[in-house]
């Protein structure tokens, strides 16, 4: 399933929003706050949304940490190796690599 990354830009302005999406869309869009539903090709339904909609600032913090790409990485490495690694974490893998690194330089 594939959300449009416009869905992302318009998250991450805090200002107000509103759909008309349906579907697998509409469900992960109804986890950002402030987004309003309208029904799709229905301009009465469309104005009375805008009549209604909740206007200013919108926090949406949580939202942006969870889907920022750093996170999304770091949590498929660790995915990726536990498998490769039953146990350990990718901090651990890191920290590892990077002692192995300064030891290596240190008998140069």
């Amino acid at each position: 399933m594939v959300i449009p990354s416009k869905i992302f830009e318009y998250a991450a302005t805090g200002l107000p929003i509103l759909a008309g999406v349906r579907g697998y869309t509409r469900d992960f869009i109804g986890q950002i706050p402030g987004v309003q539903f309208f029904t799709q090709k229905d301009i009465k339904s469309f104005l009375n949304q805008l009549k209604q909609i909740k206007t200013g600032w919108h926090n949406r913090d949580e939202f942006i940490e969870q889907y920022d790409r750093r996170n999304i990485m770091r949590k498929y490495a660790d995915h990726l190796l536990s498998y490769m690694y039953p146990g350990v974490t990718n901090s651990q893998f890191t920290n590892a690599k990077e002692t192995k690194a300064k030891n290596f330089t240190q008998t140069l």
